[in-house]
């Protein structure tokens, strides 16, 4: 449905997304989406697997954290009262899943206080702990 310029589409109109460049079938995963009351599925693929994660440079290791882990962590050093955290909060949402995230020592450390006082459980956040706790000792 073609609308006129500066019209808003409406909750009745579909949007779709072309990607001009498909990821290999090898890296992506098949996701149906759709409104099924109204009969309207199509079939997308998600991001690759490499974009499911942050990954945090941590001496000379890249440690991967899962994707919703990160932005739960990133959360959380937005909303600690330490400066190095908001730092390291603004490092994580510039470089996304896209580059890893390289830290300094003072923002390490404060990351360290953010994921010892929220206690993950998480196996990936225990992996970014430990290795932070070595890297600062």
């Amino acid at each position: 449905m073609k609308r006129s310029p500066g019209v808003r589409p409406t909750s009745e109109d579909v949007v779709t997304t072309t990607i001009s460049r498909p990821f290999p079938s090898s890296a992506s995963r098949e996701l149906t989406l759709g409104d099924s009351s109204r009969g309207a599925f199509r079939r997308v693929d998600r991001v690759p697997q490499r974009l499911d994660v942050v990954r945090f440079v941590v001496g000379d290791r890249e440690i991967p954290v899962a994707w919703d882990l990160a932005v739960e962590l990133r959360d959380r050093c937005m909303r600690a009262d330490d400066p190095f955290a908001r730092e390291v909060a603004a490092r994580m949402r510039a470089v996304g899943a896209t580059r890893p995230v390289t830290l300094s020592r003072e923002q390490l450390a404060a990351l360290l206080a953010v994921l010892v006082r929220w206690e993950v459980e998480a196996e990936t956040g225990r992996l970014l702990q430990l290795a932070i706790t070595d890297e600062l000792d």
